[in-house]
């Protein structure tokens, strides 16, 4: 496996951890080239989605994909840091960075063509304009399935990280500073982000049916006053209210109900709304 002890390999060090591989696994030196993988230099290749797999891609080199997400291993990847003291002492001039930041984020997942045209003219890019429009539908799509809405910081996944970091001994302590996550983007615990689209597409349907399994006690069932009993509720919207809006109804969970996106999860159930 070709492998280099950098930040960016941190996933893939936590998942050789987790699936136990250690010995399993033989690094050598990472070349950077995907051809290595062709060539059977190497058995595996580490790389993002949104770069090396569109050397595969764009030759249609059938490859497996390994994902850390798969087993468990989420990362949070690029992170603004700021000094406490510019937090202290300039609290509203980070904001307008968040927001700045933010704003550039949106501008370039909307314009994407204009973007890329942007990239190849100023920063010289190396990549070829397939490679760059690969990369951009990537992004977005990796950008558009997120948990969170973009700018927000979950505070238990950082404790996740750091208890990861410990345990790979790239820390001495799993314990995430106080303070560490700036006000303005800490996701309080309970809350649940939906984008903009959501928010506008259950503003136009008040009242939303959601398809619930009737006879899994004691996980999701019909009580003798004919009640739903179990764990498939919505929780509040940002601080918002949603218990009006939310009507349990029979049927069985994997199944389409109208209106609904048929979606399964591995670990459960994953209810979608159909766009």
């Amino acid at each position: 496996m070709l492998y280099e002890q950098e930040g960016d390999e941190a996933p893939l060090q936590m998942l050789r951890k987790t699936l136990g591989l250690d010995n399993y696994i033989k690094p050598i030196p990472r070349d950077r080239d995907p051809r290595s993988l062709v060539e059977g230099k190497t058995d595996v290749f580490p790389g993002y989605l949104s770069n090396e797999a569109f050397y595969f891609y764009e030759n249609k080199i059938p490859i497996n994909i390994i994902s850390p997400e798969s087993y468990g291993v989420d990362f949070y990847g690029d992170i603004l840091f700021a000094g406490e003291r510019e937090v202290r002492e300039h609290p509203e001039r980070v904001r307008r960075l968040i927001r700045a930041s933010l704003k550039g984020w949106r501008y370039a997942l909307e314009n994407p063509d204009e973007v890329i045209a942007l990239i190849r003219k100023r920063y010289g890019s190396a990549k070829s304009l397939e490679h760059l429009r690969y990369e951009a539908k990537v992004v977005t799509g990796a950008i558009a399935t997120a948990e969170y809405e973009m700018g927000r910081f979950n505070p238990g996944r950082l404790q996740y990280m750091a208890r990861a970091f410990t345990r790979m001994g790239l820390l001495s302590r799993g314990e995430v500073p106080p303070g560490l996550i700036f006000e303005d983007i800490l996701i309080n615990e309970g809350e649940v982000e939906f984008s903009s689209k959501e928010r506008a597409w259950l503003a136009a349907h008040p009242v939303v049916t959601l398809a619930t399994p009737e006879n899994l006690p004691p996980f999701s069932f019909r009580d003798g006053k004919g009640e739903y009993q179990g764990p498939y509720r919505v929780p509040p919207l940002s601080g918002e209210s949603a218990g009006d809006q939310v009507q349990t109804g029979g049927g069985k969970a994997s199944q389409s109900t109208g209106s609904g996106e048929n979606r399964e999860s591995a670990g459960g159930f994953a209810y979608g709304f159909q766009q």
